[in-house]
């Protein structure tokens, strides 16, 4: 039987190999980029930015880690390196000088428990910072950049009485190597949180299906050592990784969802999508990988919001410790769950539930989607969901042969799935 390191190994050479050609789809600028990639999620009071600074590709990209990831194919500047890591000052610039449009006029006024409202009377604003792979990444963002861009932020929010709520969204590890002491008070200030890449509690889906280079011992110290500096927490978790069935992909959501829930941790549960130039499309492409089904979603969205109020590190304004994001995106995917003509769930209840999800992540009203997934019960297709699902476990093979012979697919497909993605100018 091959090893899980040979697995590993195979994965990221095959991830390495897309994501070379799919630089093709890209152009390098002659000029310094002055306004990052910004993209908006639906969140509790309102559009949320996501604010990704453009300089250099995430290392870990380079490597071929992150399996479904396709965040660094976007256009770079190649000029010196130095200009380029100063142009990051000029895009906080742009953020800064179109605050209200970009941000608080996309925002309303709601409930702040758990938050620290140094304005009373004044709106609270909530965004996030992301380099291509870890805001707290160096050679992404180097310190003294990262320093600047938040205090430029912090200056802004005291000069216009604003309360914000800063997201930093970035790798344990990048995490341990920064040193946040003596900036008690920052952090406080602006509510800043920290959203972990963690994706699976389970080590063979985290390590070698979804390839995140991420030991839980790592994770577990980053989670502590931002409580002890007063930092709120959270952990991406992604749920559809290829390779595994319906039934293996829920248990190991609500398997994570329960270990982040233990360390009072909060859930953002990432719905995949599908990139071209990833491994997973390319399985995608030749029938290999089933993508998910809106009814998987939904078991895992009901785990998600049961018993889902937190007292402590909760970073929403109503104090649930969950939030739900992959619905929108940066590149823009080939593929939304919710667009796939191949789901086994009608097109009725695929509807209904994408429905269902985003009036959720809009009102964090549970009661009222609970209220409509009731109405899901009695339609043919959760019959024919629920024989797929037995048929599925009962003809599986072992989930390590799998994703070796998906592997081996891969490797020997790659050539003609590039041929075949460039000449359609994709």
């Amino acid at each position: 039987m091959i090893s899980d390191e040979e697995l590993i190994k195979k994965s990221k050479e095959i991830s390495r190999f897309l994501r070379s050609k799919a630089k093709n789809i890209v152009s390098k600028r002659n000029e310094l980029i002055k306004k990052p990639n910004i993209f908006y999620v639906d969140g509790h009071n309102g559009k949320h930015p996501v604010i990704i600074f453009s300089s250099f590709p995430c290392p870990k990209y380079l490597q071929g880690f992150c399996t479904p990831c396709l965040y660094s194919n976007i256009n770079h500047s190649n000029l010196d390196k130095d200009l380029v890591y100063d142009s990051l000052i000029d895009q906080t610039s742009f953020v800064i000088n179109n605050f209200d449009d970009l941000i608080t006029n996309k925002q309303k006024e709601v409930g702040y428990k758990n938050l620290n409202i140094r304005y009373p009377n004044n709106k609270l604003v909530t965004f996030e910072l992301c380099g291509e792979g870890s805001f707290l990444s160096t050679p992404e963002i180097p310190k003294k950049h990262r320093d600047k861009i938040i205090n430029l932020f912090y200056d802004y929010s005291k000069e216009n009485k604003l309360n914000m709520q800063m997201i930093l969204e970035a790798k344990a590890t990048d995490f341990l190597k920064e040193d946040f002491e003596g900036k008690k008070e920052l952090i406080n200030d602006l509510n800043m949180t920290l959203l972990f890449g963690f994706e699976s509690a389970d080590y063979f889906v985290r390590e070698v299906i979804y390839n995140k280079w991420l030991k839980l011992n790592y994770f577990e110290s980053a989670i502590n050592k931002g409580k002890e500096l007063g930092f709120r927490t959270a952990g991406f978790v992604f749920c559809g990784c290829h390779s595994m069935t319906q039934k293996e992909i829920i248990n190991d959501v609500k398997k994570s969802i329960d270990y982040l829930k233990e360390r009072d941790t909060a859930i953002y549960l990432m719905i995949p999508n599908l990139q071209p130039f990833t491994l997973n499309h390319l399985l995608y492409s030749y029938g290999k990988y089933g993508f998910i089904e809106p009814r998987t979603i939904l078991e895992m969205v009901k785990y998600l919001v049961n018993d889902s109020n937190s007292s402590k590190s909760s970073y929403y304004f109503n104090g649930f410790n969950w939030s739900i994001g992959g619905l929108t995106t940066y590149p823009e995917p080939e593929l939304f769950l919710f667009s796939n003509g191949n789901n086994i769930t009608c097109k009725e209840c695929s509807t209904k539930i994408k429905e269902a999800v985003y009036d959720l992540m809009n009102s964090y009203n549970v009661e009222k989607f609970e209220n409509k997934m009731e109405d899901l019960n009695s339609c043919e297709c959760k019959k024919k969901y629920e024989e797929f699902i037995v048929n599925e476990e009962k003809n599986k093979i072992d989930i390590k042969e799998r994703v070796s012979l998906n592997l081996q697919f891969a490797e020997g497909k790659k050539e003609e799935y590039v041929k075949k993605w460039l000449k359609n100018g994709k």
